[in-house]
């Protein structure tokens, strides 16, 4: 859904970033999960990231729902 936006044009640049924050963190996330303990930042980058995810998945939500 997220291609499909960006192909039309109707991804703003908010949630373009909110895109960016949760690709990094999955990454960072990925990264982390072989070192062993977690930092209070990573927890506080990953407590962001799932708050941007949230965003994104009400902003697609009501996208989708505009295009029914």
């Amino acid at each position: 859904q997220v291609i499909r936006l960006m192909q039309r044009g109707d991804l703003d640049e908010s949630l373009k970033e909110d895109v960016m924050v949760v690709l990094r963190a999955l990454r960072r996330g990925a990264i982390a999960g072989e070192q062993v303990g977690a930092s209070d930042e990573a927890y506080l980058e990953h407590a962001a990231a799932m708050l941007h995810f949230c965003r994104l998945v009400l902003n697609l939500s009501e996208a989708a729902i505009e295009d029914s």
